[in-house]
């Protein structure tokens, strides 16, 4: 039979146990890992590793990323608190998540994802990052300056050029015909089918005149290649969002603040920069990410 003293002993153990439990679940709940999800693509792997090197850089907080196989994946693991932020274009979350039909005007799409936010209490909406990944007609520099061309109006004069680009867009009504019909294009030539690594090289071997890449390609940035000005505004905007768990940024402030650091910072020339950095020069995508924030931090 235990004796008082005993008791006593075992009930304050209890206590100090019990204390000790709820300060390592508030820790662990502190410190638990952030999972950032994002597509396969180059670019969205930066992004993800740039609000991860952000997000550390500020809070201290360890950070993970996560590869999704589609936007619409990425909303699941949102949804289902596997990850917890995710960078997505504005097109692709219109069309696929939300229903909705693209906007040329960004701060249009930017109203419509703020308004469809309102209606999920576990989602919030980032600040937008800056860039608008819409896509473009690219020429050959030399060949746009000799020529004389700037703008997609400018292809009514110069019937000969050939486009190429890739099949989906080469068959959308959003994509090529929708184009060829605004811009009232008579092109000579039947568009020619291909591969995304074929684009660039059948564009600087003369196979074709024209491309239809994102404004972010990094053969923009390697100036070696432009991008046609469009003049109609028929491609719509694509701008990078930020989707997040409200959850997460309401438990955090830190992780807002970082987030919201970061607006505005990353535009179309210094995302193809960096893209460029990892598709040409060769460059670990972690690494060109934790350079880009040094890079901010010091500004």
């Amino acid at each position: 039979m235990l004796t008082p003293r005993q008791v006593i002993l075992g009930a304050l153990a209890s206590v100090v146990l019990l204390a000790a439990s709820c300060w390592t679940l508030r820790v662990l709940e502190r410190d638990a890992v952030v999972v950032i999800g994002c597509l396969p693509s180059t670019q969205s792997r930066l992004l993800a590793e740039i609000l991860a090197a952000a997000i550390t850089r500020s809070t201290g907080r360890s950070v993970a990323t996560r590869t999704c196989a589609s936007t619409g994946e990425c909303f699941t693991d949102l949804h289902a608190d596997a990850v917890q932020l995710v960078p997505v274009s504005t097109g692709p979350l219109l069309s696929e998540i939300f229903g909705l039909a693209p906007e040329a005007d960004p701060q249009q799409a930017w109203s419509e994802i703020a308004e469809r936010t309102r209606q999920d209490t576990w989602l919030a909406v980032g600040p937008p990052l800056g860039l608008d990944d819409r896509m473009s007609l690219a020429m050959r520099r030399e060949q746009a300056d000799r020529l004389g061309i700037r703008t997609i109006s400018d292809l009514l004069m110069h019937r000969d050029l050939r486009l190429g680009g890739e099949r989906a867009f080469l068959e959308r009504p959003d994509g090529w015909p929708g184009l060829v019909h605004l811009y009232r294009l008579r092109p000579a030539h039947p568009a020619v089918a291909l591969q995304p690594a074929q684009l660039l090289r059948a564009l600087h071997q003369g196979q074709v005149d024209l491309v239809a890449i994102p404004c972010t390609d990094p053969a923009l940035a390697a100036d070696d290649a432009r991008a046609l000005i469009d003049d109609r505004a028929f491609f719509p905007a694509d701008a990078a969002a930020l989707m997040m768990r409200r959850d997460l940024v309401d438990s955090d402030p830190a992780i807002a603040q970082a987030v919201a650091e970061l607006e505005g910072r990353i535009d179309d020339r210094a995302m193809s920069q960096l893209n460029a950095e990892v598709d040409i020069a060769g460059r670990p995508v972690a690494v060109v990410a934790r350079d880009f924030v040094r890079h901010l931090t010091r500004q």
